[in-house]
Order: structure tokens, then sequence, then C-alpha cells
């Protein structure tokens, strides 16, 4: 990091691996399938939130989940803006998964995310 200063990891790193582990097997009930999708939106949650971290310390403000991905890619940390926009409103849904279509495309999206969050992370790491 620059400045001297380093952002911890850890936490996003075991909700990711929480996530992937709700995952590992389709969901034998719409219980399971809505923990999956309750350990998506926190995981994103968490990343955007590193995520703004590492852009404070390289000296970009960004405020908002959308902000932060927008730089991110500016910054040319993430290189599919839209993807990552997609996921954010995924996350946005995920308070209406009492629609099933709806949770069925959030947890669609859920199954997705840990291959961009692990290569967001590298790349964070890598500031």
């Amino acid at each position: 990091m620059n400045r001297g200063t380093t952002t911890d990891f850890s936490t996003l790193e075991k909700a990711l691996s929480q996530l992937e582990s709700a995952l590992q097997s389709p969901p034998k009930n719409d219980l399971e399938r809505d923990g999956a999708i309750h350990r998506f939106e926190y995981t994103f949650e968490l990343t955007w939130k590193v995520a703004k971290q590492v852009l404070a310390h390289l000296g970009v403000e960004a405020a908002s989940p959308k902000a932060v991905i927008r730089e991110l890619g500016t910054q040319g940390i993430i290189s599919d803006v839209e993807a990552w926009f997609k996921l954010l409103k995924a996350r946005n849904a995920s308070t209406h998964t009492d629609v099933e279509t709806t949770a069925q495309d959030v947890f669609k999206s859920a199954q997705a995310y840990p291959a961009y969050c692990r290569t967001l992370i590298s790349e964070l790491k890598k500031q």
C-alpha cells in the first residue's frame, strides 16, 4: 500500500470462504439457497468496503458501491466494470428474494461471485 498503510483482508477472505462453502453443493431447499444469498450479500458488502479502503490509500475517494466499482475500473484494478455492476444489481435485489425468480437470479450471481472476488482481492493486494 502507498503511504505505509495496509488493509486487512482477513475478514473478507473468511467471508468469501464461507460463501464458497455454502455454494459447494446445490441447495437442498429454499432455506439453504437463502443462506447462500445472505453470504453473498455480506461478502459483497465487505468487498466494496475493502476496495474503498484500498482506493483511499491510493488517494481516490469513492463513497458508494457504484462509485467504488467505477473507480476500480478507472484505476485498472478490474477490467469488467459492467459485470461488477450486474453483481451490484443482484446484491441490491437480494432483499427481494421472497419473489422466486428474483431469488433464483440472485443465487446465480452468488455462484459467479467468488471468481470475481478472488481476482479482485489478488489485484487489491498488489496496490
